[in-house]
């Protein structure tokens, strides 16, 4: 049976004393993020970045990244703020750095349409966020396959789709290009159809909004 290895709070053979003694101050944060008060959730969030807790501690990493299912729009992106900032941090002890990476990559990994979604929702919320919306993206291997499926479903809002092939191209899952291709060319039949008719003025599908976004991203992902 494969072992299955549980998050600690800290590393214990590792962990600095002075972060050790932050220990109720650490478990109060986290009890935080947990209740049902967003402005408790946005406080708890608030003071472990404040700590570092995230970075040094494993169970707190994982914690936190379970919150990427917040219903609140505002926490979910302090949330994917807070993950893309710990995953691109390098601490002076690689053994911390790479404990806490493997927890938060766990539950990354196993990421599914609902949550890809809610990432994508939290960036049509907060732009600023993009850069750590895509170091999230990048440790779900299946993140491409899933956004293909989004950025073709036509009952999906128009920006949550848009963000969906922007970022297939800018991180490049090649498993999206068959998904864009199709979209593409649905999408080159409608505008040139709709230039032959002179005698009805018919206004321009807001779909078709997403063609030039389509073929950047396939300029992207098809380059050598």
């Amino acid at each position: 049976m494969k072992k299955v290895i549980q998050p600690r709070l800290f590393s214990w053979d590792v962990a600095q004393t002075e972060l050790v003694e932050l220990l109720p101050a650490v478990w109060s944060a986290a009890e935080a993020i947990t209740s049902p008060d967003i402005d408790l959730r946005m406080e708890g969030l608030d003071r472990m970045e404040v700590m570092n807790a995230a970075n040094y501690s494993p169970l707190v990493a994982y914690l936190v990244a379970t919150r990427l299912v917040d219903p609140d729009l505002k926490v979910r992106a302090r949330v994917i703020r807070l993950l893309g900032e710990v995953l691109q941090s390098n601490l002076a002890d690689p053994e911390i750095d790479q404990q806490v990476h493997q927890h938060i990559n766990a539950y990354l990994g196993q990421m599914q349409t609902r949550q890809i979604l809610f990432i994508l929702q939290a960036l049509a919320y907060d732009p600023t966020i993009e850069i750590q919306v895509a170091v999230v993206m990048k440790e779900c291997s299946q993140a491409g396959e899933y956004m293909a499926g989004i950025l073709t479903d036509r009952q999906a809002p128009l920006i949550i789709r848009k963000h969906a092939i922007f970022l297939v191209g800018e991180i490049g899952y090649l498993e999206a290009i068959p998904a864009l291709e199709k979209l593409q060319t649905r999408l080159e039949v409608r505008a040139e159809g709709q230039q032959y008719m002179p005698f009805h003025i018919q206004e321009q599908s807001e779909e078709n909004q997403l063609l030039p976004e389509v073929r950047k991203a396939l300029l992207k992902l098809q380059a050598p």
